[in-house]
């Protein structure tokens, strides 16, 4: 519920590109119907994201009406209706704030918009002795374990040659993520996970006595800047944690451990290497501690690496997923160390669903 109110502004910002084509000040498209389809996607995000929330219902009925401005087309008008008399009904002192809003007159409101909202402002006037209607709304798709199902009339009955094309498709996967995982601590010696995370922690915990008040998220920055990051050359400079780098031995198996992973994880998935490439690769590895501070690692990619793993030697079970965004709506080339606050970015809609790991410890996943 917490990611909804961005995808409502995401929205907004479509009306406003759309209303420059409208407008003709943007002479790129001089058809909004993309802008006004991509304000549509944003806003269903929303209200999937929190379907329980009066305020979310609410605003995303403001907004459809700002992109229903941007054609004549009546579809995207109906739904607005929808969504707002959705509001009302589930709180119906709503409809005065309805009123207010529709028959707001002053500079914000476009004059494209004006028109819908006076529409509005006639239909809710109605609305306030308590008989506020249900207005159905068709392009809400249904969630079942995290798969969209689009409300549908009954399938068309197939004919014999009908049946035998859709029978003899082929499917194919385009652009498929792949994601491994194995809970190592059966290969590895008793107590592995929980040595290196000891060893961890208590660097963290000393280092952070530096920066007393520092942002956790800044702090976590600071602790891997801290770290020796090269793994063929970190048992050369042991000195800056040399109960890591010098004197445990689960340190040393750890190294073997990611490398064999990282490179395991192109053989299995189809990612061949050539000797030279082996040869020459690069393992960069690093120690994170997310103590229940409010720290967390954000949105980010790791740029110039053929593959990324991550050990969990110790975790709060549901409280630490780890989260993979769709590429369709957060694509691996984007910049995301620019978004500094929890809420400055989500995956474009309709490709919001992420899909959520939930690690134990001695989880290895790749």
């Amino acid at each position: 519920a917490l990611r909804a109110p961005f995808y409502l502004k995401a929205a907004r910002r479509s009306f406003k590109a759309g209303l420059k084509q409208v407008r003709k000040i943007d002479k790129t498209n001089a058809d909004p119907f993309i802008k006004q389809h991509e304000g549509q996607l944003q806003i269903i995000a929303a209200l999937d994201l929190a379907p329980d929330s009066v305020d979310i219902w609410f605003d995303a009925g403001k907004v459809s009406v700002a992109l229903a401005s941007l054609s004549d087309e009546g579809d995207t008008m109906q739904a607005a209706l929808g969504m707002l008399a959705k509001a009302c009904k589930m709180d119906p002192s709503k409809v005065g704030q309805l009123l207010d809003w529709a028959g707001k007159e002053d500079k914000s409101v476009t004059a494209e918009e004006t028109p819908l909202r006076k529409k509005v402002l006639g239909i809710a006037q109605a609305w306030q002795d308590g008989k506020i209607p249900d207005i159905p709304l068709q392009f809400l798709p249904s969630l079942i374990n995290g798969v969209c199902f689009q409300q549908s009339a009954a399938a068309v009955e197939k004919s014999d040659y009908i049946g035998q094309v859709v029978r003899g498709f082929q499917i194919r996967n385009a652009f498929p993520t792949k994601i491994l995982s194995v809970n190592v601590l059966s290969s590895l010696p008793k107590g592995f996970a929980e040595r290196l995370s000891g060893i961890a922690v208590k660097k963290y915990t000393d280092f952070s006595k530096q920066f007393p008040g520092l942002d956790p998220n800044d702090l976590n920055d600071k602790f891997f800047g801290f770290q020796h990051t090269d793994a063929a050359t970190v048992h050369r400079n042991p000195k800056r944690w040399p109960e890591m780098y010098r004197d445990s031995e689960d340190f040393k198996k750890l190294i073997k451990l990611m490398e064999g992973a990282l490179l395991g994880f192109l053989d299995r998935t189809g990612v061949g290497l050539s000797k030279e490439e082996r040869r020459d690769a690069q393992v960069v590895l690093w120690s994170a501690v997310y103590p229940g501070n409010g720290g967390r690692h954000g949105y980010h990619v790791h740029q110039g690496s053929v593959s990324s793993c991550v050990l969990y030697t110790q975790t709060a079970g549901a409280t630490t997923p780890i989260t993979f965004v769709d590429p369709r709506g957060a694509p691996p080339v984007n910049d995301y160390e620019q978004h500094e606050k929890e809420r400055d970015f989500e995956p474009q809609a309709p490709f919001h669903h992420s899909e959520y790991f939930f690690p134990e410890s001695g989880d290895l996943v790749c």
